[in-house]
């Protein structure tokens, strides 16, 4: 389901110049990804082959502000999407590994026409180990950052165990999707988005940290919210 439109006066968007080295997008669009839009953000000049920019867990193409203009000055068009439920693309009905994957597809189905180079970050990284494993054919050459590949563990457990722990897992699932419905992230100011961000990473610079709020987050009359889907299992935003 798309991400509902902020009401009025409600402000988003970056501050140009706030962090050294930012660049913001050259272009800025959505695709459909089977019904999701996806946002694509842009670097570099249509003209030059492709490279794309896969970010990790509960981050978002802007995170790539200082990278990507450096590898667009190398020659590249730079591309970047927001996994569904993050950054400015739409939130969705379902989030899996698999829903993420058939993503990126989409986009790479729209941007290139030959294989591409690819640089995954953490969860990103994962996700295009996979893929080129799936479909060798799409890369040229995979950058993989701190991304572990995904294995879900079975235990050595009988087949009906298997089913009872399954179950329980569906439950709960369920029971965070059924309370997180209608819920939103806790406002507050920019400064405390940006320590509530720190604590996940406490390396970062606080200049930096206010650098992705101001482009990874939405204003209203109580405060700013990130903008990732409050329905995601994730508390630290």
């Amino acid at each position: 389901m798309p991400r509902p439109t902020p009401p009025e006066g409600v402000q988003t968007g970056s501050l140009p110049g706030s962090f050294p080295g930012v660049v913001v997008p050259d272009r800025e669009y959505h695709l459909d990804a089977g019904g999701v839009p996806i946002a694509v953000h842009e670097w570099g000049s249509e003209q030059d082959d492709p490279l794309f920019l896969v970010h990790g867990g509960f981050d978002f193409a802007r995170t790539f502000d200082v990278f990507a203009p450096k590898l667009a000055a190398a020659g590249w068009r730079v591309v970047a999407w927001d996994q569904r439920g993050h950054g400015d693309s739409a939130h969705a009905a379902l989030y899996s590994w698999d829903g993420d994957i058939r993503d990126a597809m989409a986009v790479m189905d729209a941007i290139a026409a030959r294989p591409a180079p690819v640089v995954g970050h953490s969860k990103g990284g994962s996700l295009m180990i996979q893929l080129a494993d799936a479909q060798p054919f799409r890369f040229s050459h995979l950058v993989n950052l701190d991304g572990i590949p995904y294995k879900r563990r079975i235990p050595d457990v009988s087949e009906h165990e298997r089913t009872r722990m399954a179950a329980g897992e569906i439950i709960g699932w369920l029971d965070h999707r059924r309370t997180t419905a209608t819920s939103e992230r806790k406002p507050g100011t920019l400064a405390e988005l940006a320590r509530r961000r720190g604590r996940m990473n406490p390396r970062l610079s606080f200049e930096w940290l206010s650098h992705l709020v101001s482009v990874g987050a939405f204003e209203r009359a109580d405060g700013w919210r990130w903008k990732i889907d409050a329905s995601m299992r994730f508390g630290g935003f």
